[in-house]
């Protein structure tokens, strides 16, 4: 019962919310007539404890959705928005522990959910806290946690559970430049050496999700 009552205020809290205008601007089929994927993506849950001058979850959230939007091969839908751990506590609902049928108990039309947990954000200093701070280098390790789970059926499966990893060099710490949504601030994020390494790790687990899910589809 407590968990359908969290389930129920899930999508009374969703159905109040505003997305990106580009889901509106979707086709439900690809160019050849078969139908695409219907995905969700829960904003990125960030347990990394980073301290960073901007929001790590909403940076990374912005960024895959605009990625996996951007490669057309799903229709992506706004159910579940709203189990961002930044928003709802999760508790006995956590999507990253074994028991997942609760998301049996949601009567939605989205076929494969996308969950992505920022496990670690480690900026560390390359030549120690001695070294010069206007020529210091840097090692900026990421991990993150990847599970897609497919709901077509009754009791939902896992299709895809993984950690990634990333190690990067930053040859300066361009925290000066903070991401912002919209504006040059956000593109020259983009350019800037830990944007750079977002962006390759973000690149690596789209593709993979991507993959898992077209494969499940035909299946």
């Amino acid at each position: 019962m407590r968990k359908l009552l969290g389930i129920s205020l899930i999508f009374l809290f969703t159905s109040c919310t505003t997305r990106n205008p580009t889901y509106t601007q979707q086709f439900h089929y690809h160019d050849d007539g078969v139908p695409k994927p219907k995905v969700a993506m829960v904003p990125v849950y960030d347990k990394s404890h980073a301290e960073m001058p901007w929001n790590l979850s909403h940076e990374l959230t912005e960024a895959f959705e605009e990625k996996i939007f951007l490669s057309g091969k799903f229709y992506m839908t706004t159910d579940f928005e709203m189990l961002g751990v930044n928003r709802l506590p999760l508790q006995e609902i956590n999507p990253f522990l074994d028991d997942i049928s609760w998301l049996g108990e949601v009567d939605t039309g989205t076929e494969f959910i996308i969950f992505i947990e920022l496990v670690q954000h480690n900026l560390t200093p390359t030549n120690g806290e001695s070294g010069f701070k206007l020529f210091q280098t840097y090692s900026l390790d990421v991990a993150m946690r990847i599970k897609v789970i497919d709901l077509r059926e009754k009791k939902p499966k896992v299709i895809l559970q993984e950690l990634v990893q990333g190690n990067y060099y930053i040859p300066w710490r361009f925290s000066s430049i903070d991401y912002q949504k919209g504006g040059w601030n956000k593109k020259a994020f983009a350019l800037s050496p830990i944007g750079m390494a977002h962006g390759k790790i973000i690149k690596r687990i789209a593709k993979q999700v991507e993959d898992y899910i077209m494969l499940a589809k035909l299946h």
